[in-house]
């Protein structure tokens, strides 16, 4: 895709919009038990998809407890699934 503005950038065409691009690969919710068993890998991988910064993680904490409670609950894992995944 390509945004052409007829103004400098910013300005015109890419002024205040969300710049949101529609993906369709994401049908299932991130929080599901394979993603938590890959956890430790990604944490692991210096160029992985997962960091956390340390001095960070106990405000993280409950945040992380609720995710993990989730992936774990097929009640929430189907209400977040696209309905023809279900």
């Amino acid at each position: 895709m390509t945004l052409v503005d007829s103004a400098e950038p910013g300005k015109a065409t890419s002024y205040g919009n969300a710049g949101i691009i529609v993906a369709v690969a994401p049908l299932l919710p991130l929080a599901r038990p394979s993603i938590l068993k890959r956890v430790p890998q990604m944490l692991m991988d210096r160029n992985g998809p997962l960091t956390v910064h340390l001095p960070s993680l106990p405000a993280l904490l409950p945040w992380m407890a609720r995710f993990a409670l989730a992936a774990y609950s097929a009640t929430e894992v189907r209400k977040a699934s696209i309905p023809s995944v279900r």
